[in-house]
């Protein structure tokens, strides 16, 4: 929910570790490393427009410019910012792109419903 508000969101945890598995922490792998961890809270960063922005989005519009975002930001954040820009009103399409590696990319539109 917090992404659909234009978040960025950050979890913070811990663990300890004892003596012998922080020798062989990098033998361990990601779930070995992550499991176990006490969660400790949540930074929640607010993604803010330019004032100008949304002014310039209106006028590349006017002038009849396509306009495109294209963000490596988490899509329901994308979302967010597309429309208090003005982008994403109207008959706006939002597609997502997900790398899918040998088989390339998988295509699918976004649906907040």
């Amino acid at each position: 929910q917090y992404a659909l508000d234009g978040c960025y969101v950050l979890a913070l945890a811990c663990r300890d570790l004892d003596a012998s598995e922080a020798a062989r922490v990098a033998e361990l792998g990601q779930g070995g490393v992550e499991g176990g961890l006490t969660l400790l809270g949540l930074l929640i960063f607010r993604n803010q427009l330019k004032p100008e922005t949304a002014a310039a989005i209106r006028q590349l519009k006017q002038g009849e410019v396509r306009t495109v975002m294209i963000t490596g930001d988490n899509a329901q954040c994308g979302y967010f910012i597309a429309d208090a820009c003005g982008m994403g009103r109207g008959r706006a399409r939002m597609l997502l792109a997900e790398w899918k590696g040998l088989d390339g990319l998988r295509w699918s539109e976004m649906c907040l419903s």
